[in-house]
């Protein structure tokens, strides 16, 4: 709110609009009129809106195609993934309402579909668009960042203390919470693990604030959390330490000996990015880009929902040593996949053939 409505970052010109919300649908009124304004005063070349079912995505797909403007479209998940989170069929009736009502057009007769990674791609697919127009790019990281949490002295100090056989083992979750994150899970299998291993010291950090997800979503879930914790006995185990961002998170992210993550949907799921580029072995289900960084036994674990098989996973991983394996060959994957670098270059390319595509087909 105390944003400026025009400012340039970079050389990025930025206009913010005015906007009201019916549910999660929000309308700026004044989008047209901009883009109209922008068009005329330098020819727009690409226009690339995110997320499927939105107002902003609806005009800028008109505007494109009145103006043969290239579009393109990153789903981020918006295509089907409300089908794996809601189990209440009544509730994905205004989802599949708002397909029957735009015939799913900005989404099918896009010029380019950007997906982050196999598991969206798949989404894309079985929504019916054309796998030719699918490019799977996904969220980069700035490896440098991260590179420093191997290199510090501190790091290898923690190593050495965690030879010892007190070592205290630290869990890390990361995400902003909703009741799709299934963080039960995590819970449960802790409760067993301190079950069978009473003299084991575990801590397990929860970071972010409780959001509503979806318009049919409800509050409360982070309360519910704690009282679950403190049912279980596992209040001075679970630490809640709400948003953390910048060297705070990365402080986090380099104290950690492990990565859990319990989400029943991601199309990407950044945590899991960051997690990997700090080094971390991660646990996790088959889900966003999980499916295409861990290797199983080799960087990682894979899950179902299930407390006893989560908890014997970790059990795998108390070994220090197999965990810094496991981390280092995390850590170097993401460093040729995933920095900025290479991702910028895979979307100047995907512009610069769709622009050219465009002009060769007006000539």
């Amino acid at each position: 709110s105390n944003a400026p409505n025009e400012e340039f970052i970079s050389l990025v010109h930025v206009t913010r609009l005015n906007f009201f919300r019916i549910m999660q649908y929000c309308i700026s009124p004044a989008l047209l009129k901009t883009m109209e304004k922008c068009n005329k005063k330098q020819k727009i070349d690409i226009i690339h809106s995110h997320t499927y079912r939105s107002y902003q995505t609806e005009i800028g797909y008109k505007f494109a195609k009145k103006n043969n403007i290239p579009f393109v479209l990153s789903t981020h998940g918006s295509l089907l993934g409300y089908d794996h989170y809601l189990k209440n069929d009544i509730l994905k009736i205004p989802y599949r309402m708002y397909d029957l009502l735009k015939n799913k057009k900005p989404a099918l007769d896009a010029d380019a579909i950007i997906v982050n990674s196999q598991n969206e791609f798949e989404d894309a697919i079985a929504f019916g668009i054309d796998k030719n127009k699918i490019h799977i790019i996904p969220v980069g990281i700035d490896i440098s960042l991260y590179r420093k949490i191997q290199d510090t002295t501190k790091k290898k100090e923690d190593l050495k203390k965690k030879e010892k056989k007190d070592e205290i083992l630290k869990i890390l979750f990361v995400a902003r919470l909703s009741r799709n994150r299934n963080l039960e899970l995590l819970i449960n299998a802790i409760a067993l693990l301190q079950k069978k291993y009473p003299e084991k010291k575990m801590i397990v950090t929860i970071v972010g604030k409780e959001i509503v997800n979806s318009a049919t979503d409800y509050s409360g879930y982070l309360e519910e959390l704690q009282e679950l914790c403190k049912k279980l006995n596992l209040n001075e185990t679970f630490l809640f330490v709400g948003e953390k961002y910048g060297d705070e998170l990365l402080e986090l992210y380099r104290q950690a000996d492990l990565f859990v993550y319990t989400s029943l949907y991601e199309n990407f799921g950044q945590p899991l990015l960051e997690a990997a580029a700090a080094g971390l072995p991660i646990i996790s289900p088959k889900i966003g880009i999980a499916n295409d960084i861990i290797v199983g036994g080799k960087t990682g674990y894979f899950i179902g929902y299930d407390a006893k098989q989560l908890a014997e996973k970790i059990e795998l991983l108390f070994d220090a040593k197999k965990r810094e394996e496991f981390g280092k060959r995390m850590q170097k994957f993401v460093e040729v996949n995933y920095d900025w670098e290479i991702i910028i270059k895979k979307y100047i390319s995907l512009y610069e053939k769709l622009s050219k595509n465009k002009k060769a087909n007006v000539n």
